[in-house]
């Protein structure tokens, strides 16, 4: 038998030994795409992309904004290489409510139990539309080697618990709607043509859900909705009028390669057109049609997007070319 020299794992005590500041040394290695990768795995959720480091929030700064790439759901992270307090616990919830984020995750060193029931309950108080996260961060390493960081997940949201605040009314809508999009998650994954372009991995309380195109404020958009017993996907438009024009221009076209009439919705802020199937969700029986179609369109309405897409000039270029 070759005997062989095994090492022992040594834990860094002192995170300020390897950043001796948060906001010069921690928060950029943070904001890296591989750490951010890192700690998206530890979380489940879709790759996380920065977008700034220390941004502006009033007068105060977020130590990283980013978004979950397939879903467009901003991100607020904020680093603290101490024990948890109440300073902190404030200003992450003061940057997500300036930024109107989705996520907030907050990476700590030690997390105090005050702490820990706070971020608890904040978690099953909130909608299916918030989800806060609180991390220990750790250093590791054998013999002399290089450290290793490793996340452990303290705090995270209980999906079950938001099911029972029921978005729609009832109980069993939120139910429903929590099961609907686990299965979905889990048929997805069988289908390779589907995944390369929309890794699908955090689940929602609610009867849509957006899949990123990798352009800011334009996603697919699935639903479903129950009285109707229909199922939809199409685009969906953040605040941006003239883009949705852009694409009512060629609505004829659209329709001739989507093979379908559309339901085009343009409100006061935002814009969709969408294909919708008759489905009866509350069928479970009808749930593998109803996520082959959703799959299936959402790919056509992404090949949509790449060929009708139209950059829309910005303001200046539009004063430059009235000038």
């Amino acid at each position: 038998m070759i005997k062989m020299e095994l090492g022992k794992l040594e834990k860094m005590e002192d995170l300020h030994e390897v950043w001796e500041s948060e906001p010069k040394d921690f928060t950029p290695w943070l904001a890296k795409e591989e750490n951010l990768a890192l700690l998206s795995k530890t979380l489940g959720l879709n790759t996380i992309i920065a977008k700034e480091t220390e941004s502006a929030v009033g007068d105060f700064r977020a130590d990283i904004l980013a978004e979950e790439e397939t879903t467009g759901t901003l991100v607020v992270i904020e680093n603290q290489l101490e024990q948890t307090d109440h300073r902190h616990l404030g200003q992450i919830i003061t940057y997500a409510a300036g930024k109107g984020a989705g996520i907030l995750i907050w990476v700590v060193r030690q997390a105090r139990d005050e702490h820990r029931q706070a971020v608890r309950w904040l978690n099953d108080k909130t909608g299916s539309d918030v989800d806060i996260y609180l991390l220990e961060m750790e250093l590791w390493r054998i013999g002399n080697s290089a450290y290793a960081p490793k996340f452990n997940i303290v705090e995270s949201p209980n999906n079950l618990v938001k099911a029972t605040k029921d978005p729609e009314g009832s109980t069993e809508t939120g139910q429903l709607q929590l099961n609907f999009w686990q299965e979905f998650k889990e048929y997805a994954s069988g289908r390779d043509d589907f995944q390369c372009f929309f890794p699908f991995s955090k689940i929602s309380v609610k009867s849509w859900h957006n899949l990123n195109l990798g352009e800011p404020g334009i996603y697919i958009q699935m639903r479903f909705r129950i009285q109707k017993k229909k199922v939809y996907t199409g685009i969906y438009i953040v605040n941006n009028k003239p883009l949705y024009q852009g694409f009512v221009a060629q609505k004829e076209e659209i329709e001739r390669f989507i093979g379908e009439k559309l339901d085009w919705n343009d409100a006061t802020k935002d814009s969709v057109f969408l294909a919708s199937k008759e489905i009866d969700v509350n069928n479970r029986d009808s749930w593998n049609d109803a996520f082959q179609w959703l799959c299936d369109m959402s790919l056509k309405f992404k090949e949509c997007y790449r060929k009708f897409y139209r950059e829309v000039p910005s303001e200046e270029e539009q004063d430059t070319n009235v000038d």
